[in-house]
């Protein structure tokens, strides 16, 4: 039997798959904010879904991908224990005071970067569908710009395949601005090499998940 195109992906493939995965997201949300003509960007309940629709599409996507090809970007996603949820409590814990710290730094060096946010965010969609957004985010992005990518670029070694993720990373979130465009490069760096040590990737997803919540939780109080 003949194989399937995703049976002849090359990592140069699955390379090009993360990154057009990625960037497809990245200009889906920026379209939202662009479409958006007051400074402040209102997460609605449509706005929400569309995001997840289009989360879960490419998950299905990649998961298939990975079924099929096995190797290393399938094996990572597997096994999710209660070790994996308190890796991903540290992690959390990591990209607060990353996040917030870089942030802090960039504000006071450069006093231009927080009035050139593009919109401030006001959650008004239910908890319940701004939880599963901020879990659905978290597996997509951690398995397309960790897991797919450094996984195709494992052979070129540690620093490239970090460096790639964390650069993905950074264009991901341009559409919020500078400031927080930058302040994710720390966590983005953190997370990759844990990525890379340990080849395990709910640790990521659980700390990512759990700062998107924190985020939100904080828009929603700034938003009262």
């Amino acid at each position: 039997m003949a194989p399937t195109p995703i049976q002849r992906l090359t990592p140069r493939g699955e390379l090009l798959l993360a990154v057009a995965v990625s960037l497809s997201l990245y200009a889906v949300t920026s379209l939202l904010v662009m479409l958006q003509p007051a400074p402040s960007f209102e997460l609605t309940t449509g706005r929400a879904m569309i995001v997840v629709a289009f989360d879960i599409a490419a998950l299905l996507v990649i998961a298939r991908t990975l079924r099929i090809r096995g190797g290393n970007s399938a094996a990572a996603f597997a096994g999710f224990s209660g070790e994996s949820a308190l890796s991903g409590l540290a992690l959390f814990f990591a990209w607060v005071i990353l996040y917030f710290g870089t942030a802090l730094v960039s504000a006071i060096l450069f006093p231009a970067f927080p009035s050139g946010r593009p919109f401030h965010l006001l959650t008004t969609a239910p908890a319940a569908i701004v939880l599963l957004l901020a879990m659905v985010n978290a597996v997509f992005e951690e398995m397309v710009v960790v897991g797919c990518l450094m996984t195709a670029l494992s052979p070129a070694g540690a620093a490239v395949s970090i460096g790639a993720s964390v650069l993905l990373r950074f264009a991901c979130h341009l559409y919020q601005g500078p400031l927080a465009s930058v302040s994710v490069i720390p966590a983005g760096l953190v997370f990759a090499a844990v990525y890379w040590r340990t080849r395990r990737i709910w640790p990521l997803v659980v700390g990512h998940a759990l700062g998107s919540i924190l985020a939100f939780a904080l828009a929603g109080v700034r938003s009262v």
